[in-house]
């Protein structure tokens, strides 16, 4: 039956969605950095939103644990930590197999399994974990211990409850360590090479001899080169790359002295495939392949290509800087790495400090000493010593003797402030650490910390204890540069967003009225979360300020006229630069009283 005409013919409405504007960084996002043994360097950094969380992936006595619990012991409290993994010994190479829910993590789904197998390499070798009999396990750690039982010497397999999924980690540690995944058991053999082989030695491989030459080789040959690991790296390319029927049922690899045949079809039929050989220098590891024999638990486990993580490599001791240039790679997100390991050296510490002062997006670090020398007036060597007079103004220091991560505690209160608050931003001054004992110095001491630029939670002596000064290595306010980073990312992201969601903006006059009311808008939010107030402007001046103004909204936004730009900066479709002056408010961190006293 007919419907009638499309009355978009006589009205026609198109919809259409304005892009989602980009969101600005949170500068509350704190980052412990350690060397505990949790998360893989493949991982490199998880995120938390409570002690709870932190609680099921460490032990309370891991420097991870002790970082987090002084961070969420705020009040109020932060709600987001990450942890960033650092290779300060050599790693292993790790696979995490995928998440397994509550069908496939069934108990009976392992029972069943009484000759349980699976094929991947270790390290370059292949091997078939093979004879699991699950019939008898009551959980799943049990499952994990008969899976090791047959692993190489040193590697771990683990069941991992909080996350659900297993776990394998290599025999051993550093460069050069790999996992592949898992798939279904899968014959393999092996040719192993005591010396250069003669010419006319050769191996058989499902019927097909490839032999060795001298030189000149052709068809099934292979020339015998200067070493014997040149002659391999012929050899294997030569396997790899060949249209033989018989050849092409297997793939090929070397490691060291060994070549390594696996076949290409997984169980029982590799099995059948023969090798063999002529020549002493080789020797063969049976007459056919082996290994192909097992039920599959590859996808049991979820350690296949298709389920688990990609595997992580092991890699060698790297140092501080390395492992917060990975963290930086890995995330954007961390504010501030938070460094929760101890006994951390003064030449590593100024490193990092210096590369965290490089970054173009903005960073910060925070680190934490007890070393007694800090307090020491007449010693400048010390990690604040140097800290302060290299003026890093991203690194924040606090003297502890009481713990090693109280930094942490620091960066949590100032994690709490919301700058789209009113009247939100606070000054580290005065502030408390929960969890943390306070030190008890001397006038002495507290004068050393303030002239290091070292910050420390302090008793006084009218029963309370506070943290004090809180600043930079450099000398200057922490909640200065913290809010400032704030209203910097917040105007670049209100600019962009004007950009990304307009259709354009005209290079003209009235464009740039466009553009400054953003920025007003935001600086208007910078005084009403108190990190900019009116007061007299005492800088050199622009456009229409001048030394010695009143700043009654506590900035001044000034941009030329667009009749002013270069023909260059038009074509290139720039704006004209808008420059911007801001009142900070500051904070009283003393206060003077005279009393006049009159009888």
């Amino acid at each position: 039956m007919a419907q009638g005409l499309a009355v978009s013919d006589v009205v026609n409405i198109n919809v259409s969605l304005a892009p989602i504007a980009a969101p600005t960084r949170n500068f509350g996002a704190g980052m412990a950095v350690g060397a505990s043994d949790v998360i893989d360097i493949g991982e490199r950094i998880r995120q938390y939103a409570n002690m709870a969380g932190v609680a099921q992936d460490f032990s309370s006595t891991d420097v991870e644990y002790l970082a987090a619990q002084r961070h969420f012991g705020q009040t109020p409290q932060p709600s987001l930590y990450y942890i960033g993994r650092w290779a300060r010994t050599a790693t292993k190479a790790t696979l995490r197999g995928g998440v397994l829910t509550s069908a496939e993590s069934a108990l009976s789904v392992f029972t069943a399994v009484t000759a349980g197998a699976f094929f991947l390499y270790v390290d370059g070798v292949p091997m078939t974990i093979d004879g699991v009999n699950w019939s008898a396990i009551t959980n799943l750690n049990g499952a994990a211990t008969l899976v090791q039982a047959e692993l190489p010497g040193g590697s771990t397999f683990v069941w991992d409850s909080n996350t659900r999924r297993f776990r394998l980690q290599g025999p051993g540690a550093g460069a050069g360590r790999t996992l592949s995944y898992a798939r279904a058991p899968t014959a393999f053999g092996s040719y192993t090479f005591s010396g250069q082989p003669a010419p006319a030695d050769a191996i058989t491989i499902n019927g097909t001899a490839v032999t060795f030459v001298a030189s000149g080789a052709a068809g099934n040959q292979v020339n015998i080169g200067a070493s014997l690991p040149e002659t391999l790296a012929s050899l294997v390319a030569f396997l790899n790359e060949s249209a033989d029927a018989n050849l092409e049922d297997c793939t090929y690899s070397v490691t060291g002295s060994v070549l390594y045949v696996v076949s290409k079809v997984a169980g029982t039929p590799g099995n059948a495939i023969t090798i063999a050989k002529t020549g002493t220098n080789i020797a063969v590891s049976g007459a056919t392949l082996a290994g192909g024999s097992g039920t599959d638990i590859s996808g049991i486990l979820k350690l296949t290509v298709a389920t688990a993580s990609a595997p992580a490599d092991g890699i060698d001791p790297e140092s501080l800087t390395e492992a917060l240039a990975a963290l930086v790679d890995v995330s954007g997100d961390w504010y501030a790495a938070i460094i929760a390991e101890e006994g951390v050296g003064i030449a590593e510490l100024l490193a990092a400090a210096d590369f965290i002062e490089a970054q173009q997006k903005k960073r910060r670090m925070g680190v934490t000493s007890g070393d007694t020398r800090i307090i020491d007036p007449s010693i400048t060597d010390d990690l604040a010593s140097q800290l302060s007079e290299a003026r890093y103004k991203r690194t924040f220091l606090q003297y502890s003797t009481k713990s090693g991560q109280a930094v942490a505690s620091f960066f949590g209160r100032a994690a709490t402030v919301n700058f789209q608050g009113s009247n939100t931003t606070i000054t580290l001054m005065f502030k408390q650490e929960p969890g943390v004992t306070p030190e008890t110095i001397t006038q002495s001491q507290a004068a050393a910390l303030k002239a290091k630029h070292a910050n420390v939670f302090v008793n006084y002596d009218n029963a309370t204890a506070i943290i004090q000064h809180g600043v930079n290595s450099d000398g200057s306010f922490f909640d200065e540069w913290h809010g400032l980073d704030w209203l910097e990312n917040d105007l670049q992201t209100a600019i962009y967003n004007v950009l990304y969601t307009f259709p354009k903006v005209p290079q003209t006059d009235e464009g740039m009225t466009t553009l400054q009311t953003v920025m007003e808008a935001r600086l208007d939010q910078a005084v009403r979360n108190g990190l900019v107030a009116p007061g007299q402007w005492n800088a050199a001046g622009f456009g229409q300020l001048r030394t010695g103004d009143i700043l009654t909204k506590g900035y001044y936004v000034y941009c030329p006229p667009v009749a002013q730009q270069s023909q260059a900066d038009r074509e290139a479709r720039k704006s004209p630069p808008f420059q911007i002056a801001v009142k900070l408010a500051g904070a009283v961190h003393s206060v003077d009283v005279l009393i006049s006293v009159n009888r």
